[in-house]
């Protein structure tokens, strides 16, 4: 974000719209030296361009809008009771989205019943020491859960938020030690997603949901270079099985 800020800033300068002596927070880009290259294989994410690729799966885009009314109800039915606290709204609708894929795919008997949802996690500002926000890179960790559903056995919205928010709550306290000396913290991020590509490798498992927020994100607010403020922001055109 940082960069697309100090993008915009030099931008309203050179048309005179901000004073030229005005300093904005540069992006830092040496994340390359807290992570070092391991030479580990590649990690395959998402669908290949091929021609065959887009013959072999069924590519549907859909986007959901939810007003604030609707969001606040959606996270009082993602709650396990009246004492639990209320979840976020990124867990609430990723949950709600996430049962509709789940049920969707359940409906066919011979399809499989264990299933994986996986959130990305920003790691900034959640490592010991702390991460700054213009520390560029896709700086994050995967947090997944798995369980399975059948006939007798539903996937209620509230226990699939409960299970994620678990899930992130994990994650977020294992990123204190990210930056820790030793190879265990040098490759605990690369060696999560290894994992996760294993059991889904697996066929009797399936992918309900990829979930990233850019809820926390200011492009909104950040984003004007010199011709107003954005009205939309989007994801770009990527192939990639059930993201949210």
């Amino acid at each position: 974000m940082s960069f697309v800020s100090a993008w915009a800033i030099a931008t309203k300068q050179e048309l005179g719209y901000v004073d030229e002596n005005y300093q904005p927070i540069l992006p830092n880009f040496d994340s390359g030296s807290l992570f070092p290259g391991k030479m580990l294989p590649c990690i395959p994410a998402g669908l290949g361009r091929e021609k065959e690729n887009f013959e072999l799966y069924k590519i549907v885009t859909k986007m959901f809008y939810f007003d604030k009314s609707k969001i606040s109800s959606i996270r009082e039915r993602a709650r396990l009771d009246d004492s639990s606290l209320l979840p976020s709204k990124v867990q609430s609708i990723s949950g709600l989205i996430g049962k509709a894929i789940i049920d969707v795919h359940v409906a066919n008997p011979e399809n499989p019943n264990t299933y994986t949802i996986i959130q990305a996690v920003n790691i900034r500002k959640r490592t010991v020491p702390p991460l700054p926000d213009n520390q560029f890179g896709n700086l994050y960790i995967l947090s997944s859960f798995q369980s399975a559903v059948g006939p007798e056995r539903v996937a209620s919205l509230a226990t699939l938020v409960n299970y994620l928010s678990k899930s992130v709550k994990g994650v977020v306290d294992a990123c204190a030690t990210v930056l820790s000396p030793g190879k265990e913290s040098q490759t605990m991020i690369s060696h999560g997603v290894y994992e996760l590509m294993n059991s889904l490798s697996d066929p009797n498992m399936f992918l309900a949901a990829s979930i990233s927020s850019w809820s926390k994100f200011p492009y909104y607010d950040l984003a004007d270079f010199g011709w107003g403020k954005p009205v939309w922001f989007g994801v770009p055109n990527i192939c990639w099985v059930c993201g949210v």
